[in-house]
């Protein structure tokens, strides 16, 4: 939250753990809520901070993709996590998925799923064209941002963690991809604007 990211105390005591030698950096975890850009841009700009993680995805690129040149210009390391959207672009979601109670999926709105499918469906380009999974495709996207060190993927099963592995052996997505999801999400999937998936963990 802003207000912490205004508190000289903190990172008053964060730099002196770090001389003391007892962390080597530390970052700021920006998100889901709203106003995190301003969080991001005060993280990096005003204190410097050596790392920011940030959701970053094909069906989220925003506030990420203005953190871009601010990453850029303060050569800050990044952490990109929710690489799947919330499990839409790891491959196994329907339109009859039913989220069991304690997944927090449950809580949201049913047209989250509905419309998550619908803007997967226009990515089917990338899952004809590409010799990857849509998972794998996806860790892929997120490591293309600027500054992006690492992904932060979420798995439940043996499965999914050895298709994520194997994405060092996938194949990249070719520049005019990558500009044509970008498009894609400028143009919310050609969808109607009222039609958006909320950002989330």
């Amino acid at each position: 939250r802003i207000d912490t990211i205004e508190k000289d105390e903190v990172f008053e005591v964060l730099n002196e753990l770090v001389k003391e030698g007892k962390i080597r950096h530390y970052g700021v975890a920006l998100g889901p809520d709203i106003g995190w850009f301003e969080e991001g841009e005060a993280s990096m700009r005003e204190r410097h901070v050596p790392s920011i993680q940030i959701i970053y995805s094909i069906m989220e690129q925003q506030p990420a993709r203005d953190f871009f040149p601010i990453i850029e210009e303060q050569k800050t390391g990044v952490l990109s996590r929710v690489p799947h959207a919330s499990g839409l672009l790891d491959g196994t979601y329907t339109k009859d998925t039913v989220f069991d109670e304690s997944d927090h999926r449950s809580h949201r709105r049913r047209d989250w799923l509905t419309t998550g499918l619908k803007k997967l469906a226009t990515l089917d380009f990338l899952i004809e064209n590409l010799d990857a999974t849509i998972g794998q495709t996806a860790i892929k996207f997120g490591l293309s941002g600027t500054g992006v060190a690492s992904i932060l993927p979420n798995f439940t099963n043996l499965p999914q963690l050895e298709e994520l592995v194997e994405t060092s052996d996938a194949e990249d997505i070719p520049e005019d991809f990558l500009a044509r999801t970008h498009q894609l999400f400028d143009e919310n999937f050609g969808l109607p604007v009222e039609e958006e998936t909320p950002v989330g963990d």
